[in-house]
């Protein structure tokens, strides 16, 4: 009786052990992701990528950081990764979407006119992916709001030069 008691209790112990080793795995690359997604909105805000966003910006791999299997995919405005087009709702609030969306209505009431309204800051999302570990999905997304100067430069001026 008591192996039998051993036994069970070496089983859970290991099943505990491996199930830790999956979480810690998985929070080592939820946080390298996150560092390095940062890096890359901040790379992005500095313009940087300002001609590879503009020509579209395929998926690039952290290969240089030393992380060839950590990629990443970034879209600008209101863009959306294909499998977030069903979870829109469960997002959070979105304050400046709705402060933007107010401003349109209050446009067309007041005169019907199609004018585009300036955007001061530009959403700009990112994507890592990295290896699953386990039963945990193997991708971090971020959102953040930047300047559009910085996302796209300053706007050409139609004058000559000076």
């Amino acid at each position: 009786m008591t192996i039998v008691i051993v036994g069970v209790a070496l089983v859970m112990l290991v099943e505990g052990l491996n199930k830790s080793k999956f979480e810690a795995a998985h929070t080592r690359n939820l946080k390298v992701a996150r560092e390095l997604a940062l890096m890359t909105l901040g790379e992005i805000a500095g313009g940087e990528w300002r001609e590879e966003i503009e020509d579209g910006l395929d998926e690039q791999t952290y290969a240089d950081q030393g992380y060839p299997l950590f990629h990443w995919e970034v879209l600008v405005g209101d863009e959306q990764f294909p499998e977030l087009e069903d979870v829109e709702s469960n997002l959070p609030y979105d304050a400046i979407e709705a402060r933007r969306e107010r401003e349109r209505e209050q446009l067309e009431d007041s005169d019907g006119d199609e004018e585009l309204l300036e955007e001061p800051y530009e959403q700009v999302r990112i994507r890592v992916t990295f290896p699953t570990t386990g039963r945990y999905k193997g991708e971090l997304m971020l959102e953040q709001w930047i300047e559009w100067e910085l996302v796209y430069g300053k706007p050409e001026e139609g004058g000559g030069a000076r």
